[in-house]
């Protein structure tokens, strides 16, 4: 018995290979999807760093005006002072100040200091008394602006505040 040879005509390899093509497009779309869910849960994350750190810079601005809150019952100045309130018992900044203080984990793949780090930094204004309620004659308004930015120079948050200051 003879064996003859028959002819193959690659339909196998034809088969395997679209199924081979067909699982590379899965998978190279999950892995897009995956890394799109990463990048957004960075942002958000970046964004709540940032949320916080504007919120401790107003905490630093309300505690630096209640800490002048005597020499500032009877309105604070602007002055070119930069540091809390300012170095005169009446005076309060022009410019934003920074709060020294950082949220979240520098990032080791740096060199510098506070490179790639939250800042938080605050704002304080003396307002005019006409926007003073009638409940609050007597008093100063005060403006706080906190400001916070994120790991990304775009994520940046700022919150403000009215706070008043009354005499005893």
């Amino acid at each position: 018995m003879a064996c003859t040879p028959t002819r193959q005509r690659g339909f196998v390899l034809i088969v395997s290979l679209i199924f081979l093509v067909a699982i590379t497009v899965l998978v190279v779309g999950g892995m897009k999807g995956s890394i799109l869910g990463e990048r957004m849960a960075g942002s958000h994350m970046d964004r709540t760093r940032a949320y916080q750190a504007a919120e401790q810079a107003l905490r630093l601005g309300e505690a630096a005006l209640q800490a002048r809150a005597d020499a500032c019952v009877s309105g604070c100045t602007d002055t070119t002072a930069r540091s809390g309130i300012g170095a005169q018992s009446n005076t309060i900044p022009t410019g934003w100040t920074a709060t020294n203080a950082s949220i979240g984990v520098r990032d080791s793949a740096t060199t510098g200091a506070n490179a790639n780090q939250t800042k938080a930094e605050f704002l304080v204004n003396l307002l005019p008394d006409t926007l003073l309620p009638a409940s609050r004659n007597g008093c100063k308004a005060y403006s706080i602006m906190g400001r916070g930015s994120g790991r990304a120079a775009a994520t940046a948050v700022l919150l403000q505040t009215v706070v008043f200051v009354c005499p005893l």
